[in-house]
């Protein structure tokens, strides 16, 4: 039996341990809650979701494009990482709100492009449902995106000689090296970002993967530290930043409840790094959300 408790304001979700055994799920895992009806929603492992929808699409007569229909042949094919922060892009989303406008939206333009090279090697597929076409992930492509393989080497490639594998790869489109360099950019200035302001908060998974991967070193040391909010968000910060502003934040909080607006106005901190700070607190139970962007002191 599940059981609802609620803990620092928050209402969580007890998981009975069969349940648990069943779905195999383990620390960190994300569940998705797709509604049923009015009142009751089914509940699944994030790599499921794609496959309950495509079954139900299957159920409806909702078929994939004609043009793009699954081909088993791409199973080795290679998925460069450029194409893999894509996939990435479109697997944070819930399957249903993958449509062509919502996806266009959190696309550069060079991803784009990379896009519908996908579609044309077929790497991701259209599906129509409800008048709708909704991008999803090929169910070959799909384990290797949960695993973060992108290097496998395409078997139409393993028989050729090496001097033109070498040419494949260091002549790659130019779509994809534009879009490479750009990504790179673009760590590289929340990475700036970081060690001039103190904080970042983050939005995307892919994002704050890559930072964690850039800044490895000074993770492992305890140099930069960070946790995700219950808005999905991560805040990322050094911890210097945090010790050096921890001391006047609950010097001005004091043992009343205090909204970040106000806090910030009196340290001249922007919102974003009070929050930082306040929800790395609240990890440690030093803190409490009593609402939404209002704080309290644990006593």
């Amino acid at each position: 039996m599940s059981k609802v408790y609620k803990l620092n304001n928050k209402l969580i979700l007890y998981l009975p341990s069969d349940f648990i055994e069943a779905m195999n799920i383990k620390n960190g895992d994300e569940l998705e809650f797709l509604k049923y009806s009015d009142k009751s929603f089914l509940i699944a492992r994030r790599e499921e979701v794609t496959k309950l929808f495509i079954a139900n699409a299957g159920q409806r007569n909702e078929a994939p494009h004609p043009s793009i229909a699954a081909s088993p042949g791409i199973e080795n094919a290679r998925i460069d990482p450029v194409e893999m922060n894509v996939l990435k892009k479109l697997n944070n989303l819930l399957f249903n709100k993958r449509t062509k406008q919502s996806v266009q939206k959190i696309l550069t333009e060079p991803e784009k492009a990379v896009l519908e090279s996908l579609i044309k090697k077929k790497f991701v597929l259209l599906i129509k449902r409800n008048n709708e076409w909704i991008y999803s992930i090929s169910k070959y492509i799909y384990p290797r995106l949960a695993n973060n393989e992108s290097n496998a080497v395409p078997t139409t490639m393993q028989s050729m000689p090496k001097e033109i594998q070498v040419s494949e790869q260091k002549h790659p489109q130019p779509e994809y090296a534009k879009a490479q360099k750009l990504e790179e950019d673009r760590i590289k200035g929340l990475q700036n970002s970081l060690e001039t302001n103190g904080y970042i908060v983050i939005s995307n998974e892919n994002d704050a993967a890559e930072i964690s991967k850039v800044m490895e070193e000074s993770i492992r040391r305890g140099i930069v530290i960070g946790t995700r909010a219950f808005n999905r968000k991560f805040y990322i910060a050094l911890k210097k930043f945090v010790v050096n502003n921890t001391p006047k934040i609950i010097g001005i909080m004091g043992s009343k409840k205090m909204p970040v607006e106000e806090i910030s106005k009196q340290l001249n901190i922007d919102q974003e790094g009070i929050l930082a700070i306040l929800y790395l607190l609240a990890e440690n139970g030093e803190v409490t959300e009593v609402k939404e962007n209002i704080f309290k002191v644990v006593t």
